[in-house]
């Protein structure tokens, strides 16, 4: 049934949406229209499509007087808000305040007009969505509440508004009287980076935070006041997740049990971050894949982590590099610094300055691990019998295929090789790196495995690139033993190559340097008629 706008007579229409499309609809109730609520169905559902037939009912039902409205001015009204906020769910809009399309358009451009010249970069589309209402306040009454935020709060920027536009409700007096609570209970806090990690701060009850805090100084007693203050710039949800069911707390007592030596309350001041982490499942198995690579005991262990607790956020793959690094005697374990500057160092360039040791140790070690787990899943002892359609086997399956890239030097005319030259490293058809090579060095050319000429600085941007993959594999397969994720059986329909290119760790390096060998064991030749 199509909505006619030049209906005369009132309209018996019972329709639901059925699909994403403005006129997909089919009876379902009879429900009585009058002419001017037929009209405007047909402005915003078919016309502009900002909101379909289940919103538009809603916002009739909340505001009957649209019934009496012109509907020439709903689309002037509709017309306008869709322009000064693109992008913003309208749905969502009228759910929370039905009635935004009774306010006229001079109303909402000075709103609007007001928070803008305020607030320059906020996104005003996500300001409408989150408080529509605001477009139908007392435009006088909120330049004062403006004023108060500038004036006792200068801290909050676009981005802070934008997150929680809903502080431009508060008085002055009101802003004035947290901002005093905020600083009272923590002394010399920096106010901009507390707002900016929990912007909701000033629209939250005048209690909520100072509690917060008390709750949190009760979880670390032995906490200084610049120790608390550290923890709740970096991390303010803690404020909120002291008082949350017991779960800080909880967590506090997990990670004393689990380093029974350390001091948890300087773990967390250096890095809040390791209190979102799980316990059980994350930071368990991290710590005991860094005590078996190190080689530490229970109270060496503790030591390195209290000096360093954001290893247990570092990720599998940098973690994979340990092993390599004690044995290599990059790093060693009378000086925590260097395994807090080789695991922070970037992926990228500790592989160019070790690619050579360094994928040969992640090749022998992915192919110890998939034999390891292969025999294990296989119900054999590992060996050649170990199961190769595990994921670990085919990726060191693609980290042998790495051995197949040829990388011949030779003399070629000065021309070639001298001189500033743009050079780009493509893996797996994407373009991942763009070097200009400035300094290559003269007469010389590398060739890849592809046949394709290119200079030392991107063969080496491809080689680190496969290392990268390699560490990425091996921190995986780590992760997966050390119980750092939940089991999944594999997909036994799945090939594994598509498990190979539907793994968002591997990178395209695996996956363009091993390709060919990995087709080959994915899809064995046929015999060819007449050989």
């Amino acid at each position: 049934m199509a909505l006619n706008a030049s209906s005369d007579a009132a309209t018996s229409l019972a329709v639901a949406p059925t699909s994403n499309s403005a006129s997909g609809y089919q009876i379902t109730r009879p429900r009585w229209y009058n002419k001017a609520e037929v009209a405007i169905i047909v402005l915003l559902c078919q016309r502009l499509r900002m909101i379909d037939l289940k919103g538009v009912e809603h916002m009739l039902d909340a505001a009957p007087k649209f019934a009496k409205e012109d509907p020439r001015d709903v689309w002037q009204r509709a017309l306008y808000l869709s322009k000064a906020a693109p992008g913003a769910n309208f749905r969502t809009v009228i759910q929370r305040h039905p009635r935004t399309l009774l306010v006229p358009v001079h109303k909402m451009q000075h709103v609007l007009s007001l928070l803008s010249e305020a607030y320059p970069d906020a996104n005003m589309a996500r300001v409408v969505e989150r408080i529509p209402s605001v477009l139908s306040r007392n435009t006088t009454r909120l330049e004062d509440n403006i004023a108060g935020l500038k004036k006792y709060a200068p801290e909050v920027n676009s981005a802070i508004f934008q997150a929680a536009p809903s502080m431009v409700y508060l008085p002055a007096h009101t802003v004035e009287e947290k901002v005093a609570a905020l600083r009272a209970c923590l002394p010399g806090i920096d106010l901009y980076n507390f707002l900016k990690g929990m912007p909701t701060a000033l629209a939250r009850s005048k209690q909520t935070v100072p509690r917060g805090m008390d709750q949190l100084r009760e979880r670390f007693p032995s906490a200084s006041n610049r120790e608390l203050v550290r923890i709740v710039e970096s991390a303010p949800s803690l404020v909120r997740m002291s008082g949350a069911n017991g779960s800080l707390s909880i967590k506090v007592t997990k990670l004393q049990e689990l380093f029974p030596s350390a001091n948890v309350t300087k773990m967390v001041s250096r890095t809040p971050g390791i209190m979102y982490l799980d316990v059980d499942r994350t930071v368990r198995s991290k710590a005991m894949w860094i005590q078996q690579a190190v080689g530490l005991d229970q109270e060496g262990l503790d030591r390195l982590v209290e000096q360093g607790p954001w290893l247990l956020k570092a990720g599998w793959g940098p973690l994979a590099r340990l092993e390599f690094a004690i044995e290599a005697g990059v790093a060693t374990v009378d000086r925590p610094s260097t395994i807090f500057s080789l695991v922070r160092r970037s992926r990228l360039a500790f592989a160019r300055a070790h690619h050579e040791s360094y994928g040969s140790f992640l090749r022998k070690k992915l192919e110890e691990e998939a034999i390891e787990l292969g025999g294990r899943e296989g119900g054999g002892g590992g060996g050649e019998g170990g199961d190769l359609h595990h994921p670990l086997a085919w990726r060191a399956a693609a980290g042998n295929a790495v051995d197949g890239g040829r990388r011949v030097s030779r003399p070629v005319s000065p021309k070639k090789g001298s001189g500033p030259k743009a050079a780009s490293a493509t893996l797996g058809g994407k373009r991942t790196a763009r070097l200009e090579n400035a300094g290559a060095t003269p007469g010389v050319v590398l060739e890849s495995g592809d046949g394709k000429e290119e200079d030392q600085d991107a063969l080496m941007e491809r080689t680190a690139l496969e290392v990268a993959g390699l560490e990425d594999a091996l921190g995986r397969g780590r992760k997966s033993r050390l119980g750092g994720v939940k089991d999944r059986p594999p997909n036994p329909g799945q090939s594994p190559l598509a498990r190979l290119q539907g793994s968002r760790h591997e990178g395209d390096a695996l996956l363009d340097l091993g390709k060919e060998k990995i087709v080959a064991y994915d899809s064995p030749p046929q015999p060819q008629l007449g050989a």
